[in-house]
């Protein structure tokens, strides 16, 4: 429901999110936000009390869309192969497309510091819910062969510490798109207990 708080939080988070893009985490303050959403600094600590809370808002929002793009693709398949197969390549996909939103800006547009980090972690428990029921169902259906979910979800959250936006934009798009295959392929051989 649209609501002027609603709007305002969309028109904050509009505003914050082109600045963060532009000029990266630690280079836009408040004072850049309130004033790109035609806004007092006062008005803007009303809705967020830091930037941290802001970008972690915005961060866990695309997070959301996301996954929730990757619930109607994978809905539609019924083989946990293909599942997991599609479930990263939509992943893979959103960072390719938002690396080349980034492509002209600013280098140390993604920061690394103690919330990045903290966020990340979230992030991955947030994609954690939605692979974790495609792993089972393979297992199920004698697909994969593993014993341990939680630790294979674990391996899988760490085989994936490349897929990030700077991976993406620095390498030729078929480079990428080769390596990104090859990765997921290897990925669903170790899953399918596939020693050749």
């Amino acid at each position: 429901m649209n609501t002027p708080e609603n709007d305002k939080r969309l028109r904050i988070k509009d505003a914050a999110k082109k600045l963060f893009i532009h000029y990266g985490f630690a280079k836009t303050n408040m004072e850049d936000i309130a004033k790109s959403a035609n806004m007092s600094k006062p008005a803007l600590y009303y809705y967020y009390e830091n930037k941290a809370a802001l970008f972690k808002e915005i961060l866990q929002q695309e997070a959301t869309l996301l996954l929730e793009q990757i619930d109607r693709h994978i809905s539609k398949v019924d083989d946990p192969v293909a599942q997991f197969e599609l479930f990263f390549q939509l992943i893979f996909k959103n960072l390719t497309k938002l690396a080349k939103e980034l492509s002209s800006q600013p280098d140390m547009v993604c920061d690394h510091g103690l919330h990045g980090r903290r966020l990340i972690k979230q992030l991955h428990g947030m994609f954690n819910t939605r692979l974790e029921p495609i792993l089972q169902r393979g297992l199920d259906a004698g697909v994969f062969h593993f014993t341990d979910i939680t630790i294979t979800l674990r391996a899988l959250n760490e085989m994936t510490q490349f897929l990030s936006v700077e991976w993406a934009a620095s390498l030729p798009a078929k480079q990428r798109n080769k390596i990104f295959n090859t990765i997921v392929a290897l990925m669903v051989q170790g899953l399918k207990g596939d020693t050749q």
